[in-house]
């Protein structure tokens, strides 16, 4: 199916219709006053990622590869080039070159033949120990759950009409255990994985995604859940032939997800404007022109370069350089080293609270040293993984997903430098990698 698809005809037709429809869109910004330089560099942006996205198909001979991922990210960077807001500022030089550096840096990487720990043969857990820790994970987070319930007042997803549901479920976490919920997004597929090798049972692996996902729709993360489909899905496809109904079924229902999440989160908002009015104004758009879609895109991904180039050049006013307290925050924070004083606590410079996109926390910590070294370490993370998938180790599959997670969500914050995606990796490198006596 791979190579029907990136060989036969319909590749180059849907390149030259992607060409024609930016083409389009670039008319209708021209149409309603939006000035010619900003069309110029928005076109030559879109332009690169559309031809990086169809050569890349080519070079993998798969439609889903370490390059493909990386498109999302790009055409939204492309499209923050248009300024549609009043709060858009043009990007300084510096923005520029590390938004260059990154991309560069990221898709040489990922295209190389090299990748970490080549033909590594080193076991881990007994499968009996890899059974155990399963069910340990699934015991924390059913104690965590009914702990945070108690705490609510109320199991979350029946009250979903309860306007402060959001807020309440947000200020009852417990810290720590609540690690127990996140790692839930990666449960369903280590359980099904687990399933394909026998260590867990097709009843046992059914039920206990049944109680995974119950736990995890009561929390209404949009970040969780997506990387809960992610990770299934590409656990799905790596044992099962994909079709047409398949991928329009995952792409609808995902959607349906999204608007539902999104409609009970703006319940909580205290407004009294209509939906898409209301995203028009909180993106600071006066121009009556401009779509809601266009006023969503640039509530939700192009002020997060509008704040990244504002980050940047704050950092540079103030000569500020991090030292690895953005790229190891997992580390500091278990250490407990922010509240040491370790690290220098600058408002203008909170990238989380912020949401100054992935690029940002490089820069801060090391320059461009740490732009282009950081970048390439994630290229060579998404082309390992790739590998393993290709060469039949399991032990790809949620790996690769978590670095599609994290591109994905790297026009909104790093999510590189979380705990969560972090335990991600090592319990996943515990659970999937053979067993010492295989």
């Amino acid at each position: 199916m791979v190579k029907r698809i990136t060989k036969n005809r319909l590749t180059y037709l849907a390149f030259f219709l992607s060409i024609a429809l930016l083409a389009l869109l670039c008319f209708r910004y021209y149409r309603i006053g939006i000035p010619a330089n900003e069309i110029i560099i928005f076109s030559f942006f879109s332009v690169f990622s559309i031809s990086i996205l169809f050569a890349s198909f080519k070079f993998y001979n798969s439609v889903i590869n370490p390059i493909s991922i990386y498109f999302p990210f790009l055409i939204l960077l492309s499209y923050s080039f248009i300024q549609l807001s009043n709060l858009q500022v043009g990007y300084s030089i510096k923005s520029i070159l590390v938004i260059l550096f990154s991309i560069i840096s990221y898709i040489l990487s990922s295209m190389s033949k090299i990748s970490f720990k080549k033909g590594d043969k080193k076991k881990y857990l007994s499968k009996r120990s890899r059974r155990f820790l399963l069910f340990l994970l699934i015991i924390g987070a059913i104690l965590t759950f009914l702990l945070e319930s108690r705490r609510i007042g109320y199991i979350p997803i029946l009250h979903l009409t309860n306007r402060n549901v959001y807020s309440d479920m947000n200020e009852n976490v417990i810290p720590l255990m609540h690690y127990f919920i996140t790692l839930l997004a990666f449960l369903p597929s280590w359980i099904y994985i687990l399933y394909k090798q026998g260590i867990v049972r097709k009843r046992e692996s059914k039920t206990l995604i049944l109680i995974t996902l119950f736990i995890l729709l009561n929390y209404l993360s949009k970040q969780i859940i997506l990387l809960l489909i992610l990770c299934s899905f590409g656990t799905y496809i790596y044992y099962n032939k994909i079709n047409k109904k398949i991928i329009l079924s995952f792409i609808g229902g995902l959607a349906v997800i999204f608007i539902l999440i999104t409609i009970i989160r703006f319940q909580s908002i205290d407004t009294t404007a209509a939906i898409a009015e209301y995203y028009r104004i909180v993106a600071g758009i006066d121009n009556p022109e401009v779509s809601f879609t266009e006023a969503f895109l640039v509530e939700y991904s192009t002020k997060r370069f509008v704040a990244f180039n504002n980050v940047i050049n704050y950092a540079d006013n103030i000569k500020f350089l991090g030292l690895g307290q953005y790229t190891l925050k997992p580390i500091i924070s278990i250490l407990f080293l922010d509240n040491l004083g370790f690290t220098s606590n600058v408002p203008e410079l909170n990238t989380e609270n912020l949401v100054t996109t992935y690029i940002a926390d490089p820069y801060l910590d090391f320059r461009f040293i740490g732009v282009i070294l950081l970048n390439i370490l994630y290229g060579f993370l998404s082309i390992t993984f790739y590998k393993k998938i290709k060469s039949g180790d399991e032990d790809g599959i949620v790996g690769f997903w978590i670095i599609v997670f994290c591109l994905l969500m790297g026009v909104f914050i790093n999510f590189f430098n979380t705990m969560m995606i972090w335990l991600g990796f090592l319990f996943n490198r515990l659970l999937i990698k053979p067993s010492i006596n295989e």
